[in-house]
Order: structure tokens, then C-alpha cells, then sequence
């Protein structure tokens, strides 16, 4: 999938389908984002956004959130807050091809608050063709 904008600018990205999303225009004309409501009350939040040289993708939600100590370490392989649930490979894969691709991923978490993932990826001057 190739995610553009009227500019001149793009970045590549894997194919996703959002089906069924209510969506909502947050006022900016390369900005969207999308509210979710979980069964338990608390929401989703998905966003993306175009910035000077990069393209930004977003998850927040109003989860349980994480302590500073569980932060430090979500990036590291097998890694893993979830017991014999899960493998500790997910976040640190993603880590891995962001940062393979001169992008960046940030955490910011309080516990009782909720966690707010943000992916930023360069975006390049496409070739005209």
C-alpha cells in the first residue's frame, strides 16, 4: 500500500484494511484519526499525520499503562510482561524494522493512564514517472 498526500511525498507501507472504523477528520487536511470503544469502557485511539520530513502513525489507548521499569526494557528481545502468553519478539521485531528503515518508534506510558505507541518513518520525494 503507498500512503500519500497531495504533496509530493510518500511512504510504503504494508497492506492494511481498517474495516468498519468509524472515522473522524481531525480539522488538518493530512490528519486522521479514529476512536475505537472497547467492551470495558475504556478506547482506542489510531492516528496518522504528516510532518516536515517524516510521516507519523499512532496507538494510544486508556489501558492499565506500564511503570517506568517495564518501559526500559519493552524493546528487548524475549521480553515479555505477558508469562508463558507470550513470546517477548513482537515490539522488539518492530523495533528492529522501524529502525531499519531510519525510522523512529517512542513509548510514553503512566500507569492507570494508559500507553501511547508513535511510529515515525522518513518520507522521500517520489520519482516522477
Amino acid at each position: 500500500m503507498l500512503l500519500t498526500s497531495n504533496r509530493r511525498y510518500s511512504i510504503l507501507a504494508g497492506r492494511v484494511r481498517l474495516r468498519g472504523l468509524p472515522e473522524t477528520f481531525a480539522g488538518y487536511p493530512h490528519r486522521y484519526r479514529f476512536w475505537l470503544r472497547r467492551p470495558d469502557g475504556g478506547e482506542i485511539e489510531i492516528g496518522t499525520r504528516a510532518e516536515l520530513d517524516s510521516a507519523c502513525f499512532w496507538v494510544a489507548d486508556t489501558g492499565r499503562g506500564m511503570p517506568p521499569e517495564t518501559i526500559a526494557r519493552i524493546f528487548e528481545p524475549f521480553y515479555t510482561t505477558k508469562g508463558e502468553g507470550g513470546t517477548g519478539l513482537g515490539l522488539s521485531a518492530s523495533h528492529g524494522i522501524i529502525t531499519r528503515h531510519q525510522g523512529k518508534i517512542m513509548v510514553v506510558s503512566e500507569p492507570g493512564l494508559g500507553t501511547r505507541f508513535e511510529i515515525r518513518l522518513p518520507i522521500y520525494e517520489m520519482n516522477p514517472q
